[in-house]
């Protein structure tokens, strides 16, 4: 018996520590935008994978927002085909820009975010190899 509550007790501590991330997402407002460019389905999967790194950051970090802005894409997407991160690299369809709203909590200094900050239009470039592919972040900040 006794053996038993212990197994059930460190399954129970491991689905917990499972079941946290450092970056909280299960509050975060998914606003997927009006696109021309992108089907929601495309957009929907792009936040996933924003949602999923949100989840890996070493910041205790919550998540306010993720959204996809076609307009703001569209203003800022010359400067990222100009860059070095792209070199001709992807095709423009395989390319998505998405904006995120986050906040770090008091004492966080950990990666160079400043403790109990809002932190709004936090850009996300995700790529993926062809239309089927699935996306991938290659880079975030405000730059």
């Amino acid at each position: 018996m006794k053996k038993l509550f212990t197994i059930i007790l460190v399954l129970a501590l491991c689905a917990s520590l499972a079941a946290c991330g450092y970056g909280s997402t299960k509050d975060a407002k998914i606003d997927l935008g009006d696109s021309e460019r992108f089907s929601e389905a495309e957009r929907q999967a792009a936040m996933d994978c924003v949602l999923r790194a949100f989840r890996k950051w070493d910041t205790p970090c919550t998540v306010q927002a993720i959204y996809y802005d076609e307009a703001s894409y569209d203003a800022e997407k010359e400067a990222f085909y100009a860059s070095s991160f792209d070199q001709g690299m992807f095709e423009p369809e395989d390319v998505i820009l998405l904006y995120s709203d986050f906040h770090t909590p008091e004492g966080a200094q950990a990666g160079g975010f400043n403790p109990d900050e809002n932190y709004t239009g936090w850009k996300w470039i995700l790529v993926r190899d062809h239309a089927s592919a699935p996306w991938r972040v290659i880079a975030y900040g405000y730059a």
